[in-house]
């Protein structure tokens, strides 16, 4: 069960299928998460949604909000993180746990340049992003 303050579920169902027969009754859910954000602090925002997702099963793809463990903060300098940080290991770790895409965007800090980066996090460890176009231009 799904607490109704934190969750919207998607259910994708009835797609048309290629030969024009009928319709294929698949179902996806996918949970937009949103939630309270502690700002600038990645490691209670991840406590937060860990505390969340807790109990949450049967889904396939998490969306969490953007800049999602600290809040959309112009001070990239202290709470960016690479790749291998720990909003990125916890993505991948709860995407193994619940055997659902995670996907969030946060703060990447790379070759002295930063990133505004989505990170979609699947169950087989694998990671794909994309950057935002706009960067931080207002950061220091």
């Amino acid at each position: 069960m799904l607490p109704t303050e934190k969750f919207f579920l998607l259910n994708s169902h009835a797609m048309k299928d290629g030969e024009g027969s009928g319709f294929i009754n698949n179902y996806m859910k996918i949970a937009l998460v949103q939630a309270e954000i502690f700002w600038e602090d990645n490691d209670k925002n991840l406590d937060h949604f860990s505390s969340i997702l807790e109990k949450v099963k049967d889904v396939e793809i998490f969306v969490l909000p953007e800049m999602f463990n600290s809040g959309f903060t112009t001070n990239s300098d202290s709470v960016g993180q690479t790749m291998e940080g720990k909003a990125v290991c916890w993505l991948q770790k709860m995407a193994t746990e619940k055997d659902a895409v995670f996907v969030a965007s946060l703060i990447i800090l790379e070759n002295t340049k930063r990133y505004n980066r989505l990170v979609w996090a699947t169950p087989n460890g694998d990671t794909k992003n994309y950057d935002k176009k706009h960067l931080f231009r207002m950061a220091r």
